[in-house]
């Protein structure tokens, strides 16, 4: 495993060590909840271009929750690079698909930013990766966001790294792609 996937790891496995839920996400096999959140601050290989640090979370209880990490020095409304990690309880209004899911994404966020670059990287019933690139928008920052909609018997993940400024370089594209790629539902 490269040293993005295990960062990616660890902060997923920290996202979701405190979820009250039979289905966990996970890499590699490792139970998250078994996982505690020293694991981010005490690890060396979380050290990606600087370490990182949780940096708060929002949440509806019982209906989802998102988990923010950023780079040491940052926050959560001034940051530079940002992952995201939300869990959401599978409900008779939730999307069809990960792909009606994304599909709600986009139409938000070309109301937003018309000019917004969006493109599937691989689907599946279950699963999809996507990327866009928002510039020349006034109400968003220009991002360059690589994210998996994952869909299981009843939970949504919805895993996001995001760089400001103009598109990642392709080799970090690449990465991210992969790293985002690795990632699996195990059902306990």
């Amino acid at each position: 495993m490269n040293k993005v996937s295990r960062i990616v790891t660890y902060l997923m496995l920290l996202a979701v060590a405190s979820c009250a839920t039979k289905e966990t996400f996970l890499s590699n096999g490792v139970v998250g909840r078994e996982i505690i959140a020293s694991v981010l601050a005490s690890n060396p290989e979380v050290d990606y271009k600087g370490a990182w640090k949780y940096a708060g979370s929002k949440q509806a209880k019982g209906e989802w929750v998102t988990d923010y990490y950023v780079p040491e020095g940052e926050g959560v409304e001034a940051w530079t690079r940002r992952f995201t990690f939300s869990n959401v309880r599978r409900s008779y209004s939730s999307p069809a698909s990960p792909e009606a899911m994304m599909n709600a994404l986009k139409e938000s966020k070309v109301k937003q930013c018309p000019k917004v670059v969006w493109n599937i990287i691989q689907k599946s019933d279950a699963d999809l990766l996507y990327e866009y690139h928002v510039a020349d928008c006034d109400r968003n920052p220009v991002q360059h966001k690589i994210a998996r909609i994952l869909y299981a018997k009843a939970n949504i993940w919805w895993i996001t790294y995001t760089q400001k400024g103009p598109p990642m370089d392709e080799q970090e594209r690449l990465r991210w792609i992969e790293t985002l790629s690795e990632l699996r539902i195990v059902v306990e």
